[in-house]
């Protein structure tokens, strides 16, 4: 690891000794600053930027030379946030401002986005809302910490031009010459039993489970397909009896 984190602190002492060498410090032991004789923490950079690379580097597996590493025992990278005594607060110069850290738990490989919940002061303790959960299982939270058995969860409203639900979607039977339709008389009768129609969720279980969109839409077509035989039925019948009137009105003229 030491031979690691030599490259990026050799450029960084690169960058730091330009022009203005004396408002750098770099004791034998203790803090090291870089446009500041005080610095207030490890590495403390004060008026510039910091550029850390390798350019003639192409390796892409672990151990090759890469530019940075964030390395402990729960790395997080503050935005407009510095930690002190174990909390989060407002960054130096910050006037009615946010903050924000991206946080990486070494215990479960999971990646938390956080943003302050209201806009402070320097020096203040921040407090934060959790933005965004990026489990190390490939499951995403948004607001929601826990995403569970989700690959995305959404705590809130998704506003979207298009959604494309891709599941096992069978192509239901109910036109198939062979298919037996229901009995109305028995659909009523389980409706008057169990207050719902047969094969849609109830309202109970839709409430505590939620709706899988996919297998809904799919038992939604099933009544669809059944509701329009009925219909069918219901105009022949009515067709007949209207052939019956007139037949009779035909007899009663006669």
């Amino acid at each position: 690891m030491i031979r690691q984190f030599i490259l990026p602190v050799a450029l960084l002492l690169l960058l730091a000794t330009g022009s203005d060498g004396q408002s750098n410090t770099f004791p034998a032991s203790g803090d090291v600053g870089i446009g500041t004789l005080s610095p207030a923490a490890k590495l403390h950079v004060s008026g510039g930027r910091i550029k850390v690379e390798n350019p003639t580097s192409t390796q892409s597996q672990f151990g090759g030379l890469w530019p940075l590493y964030i390395v402990g025992n729960w790395p997080n990278v503050g935005f407009n946030a510095y930690v002190d005594d174990n909390n989060w607060k407002y960054g130096a110069g910050s006037v009615n401002n946010y903050g924000g850290t991206i946080q990486f738990n070494p215990n479960n490989g999971d990646f938390t986005f956080h943003s302050s919940s209201a806009a402070g002061n320097t020096g203040a303790n921040i407090h934060y809302n959790t933005l965004l959960t990026l489990k190390q299982n490939g499951t995403v939270g948004i607001g929601a910490p826990t995403p569970g058995n989700y690959k995305l969860n959404v705590a809130g409203l998704i506003n979207a031009s298009s959604i494309v639900v891709q599941s096992g979607f069978k192509n239901t039977p109910v036109f198939n010459r062979h298919y037996q339709l229901p009995a109305l008389s028995s659909i009523e009768q389980y409706i008057n039993t169990h207050h719902q129609l047969p094969g849609i969720p109830s309202a109970k279980t839709m409430t505590t489970e939620g709706v899988d969109l996919g297998k809904m839409n799919e038992a939604l077509l099933h009544k669809i397909q059944e509701l329009t035989l009925y219909l069918i039925q219901q105009q022949k019948s009515i067709a007949a009896i209207q052939s019956d009137i007139q037949q009779l009105k035909q007899r009663h003229h006669n």
